[in-house]
């Protein structure tokens, strides 16, 4: 099973505005939140990465997580650029300037 059969992208019922990147294998869940339109409210139990998309600030948090590892993470991360189009999005553990 290659990537883009392991990751699909949820939409998020109570947050329109977000959506989720799932791994039907791993069950790993990211919420992607465009920091120009919302306010994050992080939880200090999830994991929490940054990334730019042409321009738009994104934050991205993990749901429920429990120790999958980091790289599973930041492998969803990646997909999600790649499936928007902009594999070269930087990614990064501390926010950027805004």
């Amino acid at each position: 099973m290659d990537n883009n059969e392991a990751y699909s992208i949820l939409k998020n019922a109570g947050e329109e505005r977000c959506e989720i990147i799932f791994n039907r294998i791993s069950g790993i869940q990211v919420r992607v939140i465009p920091l120009k339109t919302m306010e994050p409210n992080f939880s200090d139990t999830e994991v929490h990465f940054f990334g730019d998309y042409r321009g738009t600030p994104l934050a991205f948090e993990t749901v429920d997580y429990n120790e999958q590892g980091i790289d599973m993470v930041r492998d969803a991360i990646r997909w999600y650029a790649e499936y928007r189009e902009y594999p070269e999005m930087e990614i990064k553990n501390i926010e950027f300037n805004l």
